[in-house]
């Protein structure tokens, strides 16, 4: 089964959802669409914040998160 372009890759996670939506900003402003996704966690595990990208944006959206947590 080929794995198209379209296909949503997980590209970072975070504990705080906040954080994941500042980095979600940057890529929207980069022109990279994403998606915030809370994962509550197995059986009340601790929570999880992943953000999304198609698989063809997958290796700018690592460099730009890579970046901005350059800046923190």
């Amino acid at each position: 089964m080929a794995r198209g372009d379209d296909t949503l890759v997980p590209i970072a996670e975070f504990a705080d959802r906040g954080t994941a939506e500042e980095v979600w900003a940057s890529l929207t402003e980069a022109g990279i669409a994403a998606n915030v996704l809370l994962d509550p966690g197995p059986l009340g595990g601790t929570p999880v914040t992943r953000i999304q990208v198609a698989r063809r944006d997958a290796a700018e959206a690592q460099r730009l998160v890579a970046e901005w947590a350059g800046r923190r």
